[in-house]
């Protein structure tokens, strides 16, 4: 349930910041409460399947 949102945010996060940043260089600081989100997806995603591995 976590990751479907996550991931949403972030792409939805990185789509709004392409579209409405005019300077390149300004991208990456606009893009970095995304990554946060795109890492603990990634993590839970890693744990879940770490989970059914052990089963």
């Amino acid at each position: 349930m976590y990751i479907i949102g996550f991931s949403s945010f972030t792409l939805l996060l990185y789509t709004l910041i392409g579209i409405t940043t005019p300077v390149i260089g300004a991208l990456v600081r606009y893009k970095i409460p995304g990554t946060l989100f795109l890492i603990l997806s990634i993590y839970i995603l890693h744990l879940h399947n770490l989970k059914h591995e052990k089963k």
